[in-house]
């Protein structure tokens, strides 16, 4: 295994374990969710990051939900008082998930971050702004 891979995996599992669950819960009849990992590496900025997430919410009533990535309904659960499953997704930049039921009623959204091993290029300037040289 390369240094480089090592160095993505590491990056990876970190990201798994250090980062907390910052999922914002809308509805009060839901008591957790959670979407892990909350990060996504890169090669480099654009690239398309795909990864296995682990999908989970609790509500206090059985509920008909549906996980959605920006505008796609993902997957569903139906009359369900414990959601769980590892879903297969694709991202290009930070995501947002959202936890909606059928009349499209927002019950918690989470964000997935994309982080890039390659620091985007950028030029220093050698001379102010103002030299006349």
């Amino acid at each position: 295994m390369s240094l480089h891979n090592k160095w993505i995996n590491l990056i990876f599992s970190l990201s798994v374990i250090a980062l907390p669950a910052n999922a914002k819960i809308v509805n009060t009849k839901l008591s957790v969710f959670s979407i892990k990992p909350l990060t996504c590496v890169v090669q480099k900025i654009g690239d398309v990051c795909q990864l296995m997430a682990t999908v989970r919410w609790k509500a206090d009533i059985p509920a008909s939900l549906c996980l959605v990535q920006d505008e796609t309904k993902i997957f569903c659960w139906k009359n369900k008082k414990i959601g769980k499953q590892i879903i297969p997704i694709e991202v290009k930049s930070t995501t947002n998930f959202t936890l909606i039921d059928e009349r499209n009623s927002v019950f918690a959204s989470q964000k997935v971050k994309i982080t890039a091993i390659q620091p985007t290029k950028t030029r220093r300037r050698l001379r102010s702004a103002w030299s006349i040289f």
